[in-house]
């Protein structure tokens, strides 16, 4: 029988490796985003962008029971 702890942290570890790949999905998609506003000569920072991005992300940390503020601490650090 396998070991509970082992199972979960196999759990926990295959979870990182999707965060890690959803991270790069949304780095390259973020990058793609500065070209296009290079190419239209627009502003790269658009701080209410930002802000709904933000207002998104602590809805969802309250939907799923998490503390908004990590998860507000976390997408901030993406988007830096």
């Amino acid at each position: 029988m396998p070991d509970p702890l082992d199972t979960l942290r196999e759990r926990i570890r295959r979870l990182d490796q999707e965060v890690v790949a959803r991270v790069a999905e949304r780095m390259e998609l973020s990058r793609q985003v500065g070209e296009i506003k290079r190419q239209q000569k627009l502003s790269i920072v658009d701080y209410a962008q930002e802000r709904d991005v933000l207002d998104r992300a602590r809805l969802l940390a309250r939907e799923r029971g998490l503390d908004p503020r990590v998860v507000e601490d976390l997408f901030a650090g993406l988007i830096r």
